[in-house]
């Protein structure tokens, strides 16, 4: 083997953990890009007298309040 002072041996230490915590953050970055985000299964409806919120299958545009009974529809804001 070769001597290594204390110098180079804290510069090569310090170059391979940088390396490694870039490699880190690159991997982290291309798996959220991988898992983006999607558009949900359901709607959101709000009753107009109860205001309570509920979830609608997307295949349906209306359906009644669990709350209060009320007929509502989905809203379609994106």
């Amino acid at each position: 083997m070769f001597p290594i002072d204390f110098k180079t041996g804290f510069l090569v230490y310090l170059v391979l953990a940088l390396a490694g915590l870039g490699a880190v953050l690159i991997a982290d970055f291309l798996r959220e890009r991988r898992r983006a985000w999607r558009l949900s299964e359901a709607h959101l409806c709000r009753c107009p007298v109860c205001h309570h919120n509920f979830i609608l299958p997307r295949t349906l545009t209306s359906g009644e309040c669990p709350h209060c009974g009320r007929t509502c529809h989905a809203s379609r804001r994106r």
